[in-house]
């Protein structure tokens, strides 16, 4: 994945994320530096998929709701899902605060690549 990158991102591990729940996740990424602008997050479910869920604004409409939705229905291995989040900063993340901009399953990957638009939002 980092040679998809346009630069090459800083990596690190942190043991507690296996098998977190959503709230020690939260947590975790709540102690990220205020320097740090994106952040990727890899861990197991069910806290994962509830960490994406709760971070969501459930207000969203739109491909957003329908992506809320599937991620909810099932987060399967290999899914990534993408949030997006105005202004504060890492520490002043709670409930409904992100929006969430993309939602990828394995399965997405071939049709996505095969039609040219690996890097394309678009609905499943």
């Amino acid at each position: 994945m980092a040679g998809e990158l346009a630069a090459t991102p800083r990596v690190s591990s942190d043991e507690r994320i296996y098998g977190a729940p959503w709230t020690a996740l939260l947590d975790l990424v709540r102690q990220t530096p205020q320097t740090v602008a994106t952040l990727m997050l890899v861990g197991h479910d069910p806290g994962v998929s509830d960490l994406a869920s709760m971070l969501s604004d459930d207000a969203a409409g739109g491909s957003a709701a329908d992506a809320l939705q599937r991620i909810r229905a099932k987060f399967p291995t290999g899914a990534v899902a993408v949030l997006s989040v105005a202004g504060g900063g890492w520490r002043d993340l709670d409930a409904d605060c992100a929006q969430l901009t993309d939602f990828v399953v394995p399965r997405d990957l071939d049709r996505r690549h095969s039609a040219g638009r690996l890097d394309a939002r678009e609905e499943p």
